[in-house]
């Protein structure tokens, strides 16, 4: 053993080589119970390897070779904050049991976000590199990612530059010589991994009966009282007598996140006031308003984002062509060329076919413009 676990604040290693290998692991933590993340890292008979531990602001990087690896968390004691690991497989070809017994073959290069959890286990008969930074959970929950979005983790992630990033940092952690804090490490780490987690697709939950009569519930919820502005998930679970952790599953069941559905649902009522045509004219801002919007530039920002052009511009095509309520929520959205082609001949005052109408016809252009179109947007 070269050295012993400690609460320093420096790097702290330990090397491994022989059948006394299991008891040296364990004497590393007599003097910092509290400190130790993992159970084990070799198997009881014997292994040789290395592990290092640096603190890293308010995380932890831990650094594990073994040969072979057997790799268990340890039982987290009752007075202890909630971890998230985030580990990266640097060396080898083991395998990862998760949470729920379910078993995979990780490569090098593969990144695994999951909560501390004594039922997780990574094995290898041969030589392998694990690389973990442990997190406090509540560093990462709510400000960068809700705790339903957490508890959906524990699967390798996909090949992405997200995740990428992510591995290549995780590993740079692991390589430093000492504790170190860098500026802004959580918020880097929260930024990838809520990223992350956006991109991947939202598989819908089968569910009960009842909770799909429950996620009706929440969606007609949201359609009586998506303009009010201050409308959020913990509202939404008082007004239906729900836990706020029970609407966001119900919510997986329709596919989409509360965000997404409010959005949605805002959106499309501004365009439907676009279609009315009223007299006298709302502004733009005001229409925004009236939907649940109280800033225009998130609005002006969500809307293109859905449907690929400006709102001015949607206002003139919805005025002359009408709008059917739904289309935010299929996703559908102009290209980005018949985008500019709207703005540009917008500006011009030249009549477009864009909404509602097949993409053959959508670039038909007229002479001069109806009267209405230079009215006031």
């Amino acid at each position: 053993m070269v050295g012993k676990m400690g609460s320093s604040g420096a790097c702290d290693t330990v090397e491994f080589d022989g059948a006394n290998a299991a008891e040296t692991w364990r004497r590393a933590f007599e003097d910092d119970p509290d400190g130790q993340i993992f159970a084990a890292i070799g198997p009881e008979t014997g292994f040789s390897g290395r592990y290092a531990a640096a603190p890293v602001g308010e995380a932890l990087a831990l650094d594990v070779r073994a040969h072979p690896l057997h790799l268990r968390d340890q039982k987290p004691a009752a007075n202890t904050a909630p971890l998230v690991l985030i580990q990266a497989v640097v060396e080898g070809r083991p395998a990862y049991q998760n949470g729920f017994g379910e078993i995979q073959i990780l490569r090098a290069g593969q990144v695994v976000i999951r909560r501390h959890d004594p039922a997780v286990q990574i094995r290898s008969e041969r030589f392998t590199h694990v690389t973990t930074v442990a997190v406090p959970q509540h560093l990462l929950t709510p400000r960068h990612l809700d705790a339903e979005a957490l508890s959906a983790c524990g699967d390798p992630l996909e090949d992405c530059l997200p995740s990428r990033l992510l591995y290549d940092l995780i590993v740079g952690l692991g390589r430093a010589g000492d504790a170190c804090q860098p500026a802004g490490f959580i918020d880097v780490i929260g930024g990838l991994v809520a990223l992350i987690l956006a991109q991947r697709p939202q598989e819908p939950v089968a569910l009960s009966d009842l909770a799909a009569s429950r996620a009706a519930d929440i969606l007609g919820y949201l359609q009586r009282n998506f303009s009010n502005p201050q409308l959020d998930p913990q509202t939404l679970a008082d007004d239906l007598s729900i836990s706020i952790r029970y609407a966001h599953k119900l919510m997986r069941l329709t596919g989409r996140s509360f965000r997404e559905a409010l959005i949605g649902l805002r959106l499309d009522a501004a365009r439907l006031t676009f279609a009315a045509n009223r007299r006298p004219r709302q502004t733009i801002a005001e229409i925004a308003i009236s939907v649940g919007f109280n800033d225009l530039s998130q609005f002006n920002r969500h809307f293109r984002a859905a449907f690929g052009m400006t709102p001015r511009a949607a206002r003139r095509l919805d005025e002359i062509y009408g709008f059917e309520s739904g289309a935010s929520l299929t996703g559908a959205a102009l290209t980005a060329s018949e985008s500019d082609f709207a703005d540009d001949h917008l500006a011009t005052g030249a009549p477009i076919i864009l909404a509602n109408a097949s993409r053959a016809d959508a670039q038909r252009v007229g002479g001069g413009a109806p009267a209405h179109l230079g009215a006031r947007v």
